[in-house]
């Protein structure tokens, strides 16, 4: 299974540049350098910004060309009349990776789109790219943080894959307090080089990933999502899935947010299915699917089972258990007995 080598060395990355870092408590240009310390980084970072000598006890520098070494990732907290520009820099410095936050997007747009050039510049330097308006990525293994904004401290190690096309579930997501423990989170944008499915290629080569969850808007290279889908179900690795956009309403909705179609329903439905995905309605039941399935222990068919000191709620279980036809265990002579009221 071939996978991009110039994602594998931006989510790999051994050094980050921070292109806006700033001293200013709580904007982006100081958390995407205070989140890098908080979670741990151990390569080298770089701060660039003509401002100031250092940020968080980070060396700042005028300009990427002045770094001391050339970094494998850079992370673009500009606006975008800026962004084109540092993306060139960023390809001249031998960058293997950049993270846009902004939205790229212009007003009125330019003739190719800002998001037209700034593919073109990473496509020539063989640059990947998470983003653009993307909230950036958490690989919680290796403790790097390419992110633009405040993060739980306490985030743990785990074995689940959060991928999400909305920057607000992302972030929802790594902030609940459930037992939901993480190996790599990615916000993905607008995927101006790197889809979900690239990320999700990329994940299934981690011996650490044993769930990927997915929030989607869309797929944009359909035969390599097929692909991921497949490589997931051969390799024994459930895939949990919300799906936005199911709607007349909902799907210009996702048109206006993100410029992608939403698609049919029906095939994604019938996708989903064809390769065992499944399919969640809310972020909390997302949640539950997920924190059910990274705990490690799955239940066979027929082997679930509960107990309750209801009558009505027992009832009620197995009426759902009915309908979504998911058999529970019978209980052997021997276990009722052994439960039984002395």
């Amino acid at each position: 299974m071939a996978t991009n080598e110039a994602l594998r060395a931006m989510l790999e990355a051994r050094s980050v540049a921070v292109v806006g870092a700033s001293p200013r408590f709580d904007s982006p240009g100081y958390h995407m350098v205070k989140q890098l310390i908080v979670g741990g980084f151990s390569g080298e970072v770089a701060a660039v910004n003509p401002r100031y000598d250092e940020v968080e006890g980070i060396a700042c520098y005028r300009a990427l060309d002045e770094l001391p070494f050339g970094p494998d990732l850079v992370l673009l907290g500009v606006g975008n009349r800026r962004l084109e520009r540092q993306m060139e820099e960023a390809a001249r410095c031998g960058a293997r990776g950049v993270v846009i936050f902004a939205s790229g997007l212009e007003d009125p747009p330019g003739d190719p789109p800002l998001t037209g050039r700034l593919k073109s510049i990473a496509a020539e330097a063989g640059m990947a790219v998470c983003g653009a308006n993307c909230m950036g990525f958490a690989d919680v293994e290796r403790g790097l943080r390419a992110l633009a904004f405040e993060e739980r401290p306490d985030l743990e190690p785990g074995n689940v894959v959060w991928i999400s096309h909305s920057g607000s579930a992302f972030s929802a997501l790594l902030h609940a307090e459930r037992g939901i423990r993480f190996n790599l989170a990615v916000s993905t944008g607008q995927e101006l080089t790197t889809t979900m499915a690239d990320y999700m290629l990329y994940a299934l080569e981690r011996g650490s990933t044993r769930v990927i969850s997915l929030f989607l808007e869309t797929v944009r290279d359909p035969d390599r999502f097929r692909l991921a889908l497949q490589t997931a179900a051969e390799s024994d690795v459930p895939v949990v899935a919300l799906k936005v956009g199911r709607t007349p309403t909902s799907r210009r909705l996702v048109t206006a947010h993100s410029g992608a179609l939403a698609g049919d329903d029906a095939a994604y439905e019938a996708l989903f299915k064809a390769y065992g995905v499944a399919r969640v309605g809310t972020l909390n039941e997302m949640a539950d699917l997920v924190e059910l399935l990274g705990a490690g222990r799955r239940a066979a068919p027929g082997g679930l089972a509960a107990i309750l000191d209801s009558g009505g709620e027992r009832a009620h279980l197995v009426d759902a258990a009915t309908d979504l036809g998911v058999p529970l265990a019978r209980p052997s002579k021997q276990t009722l007995q052994s439960v039984a009221a002395p």
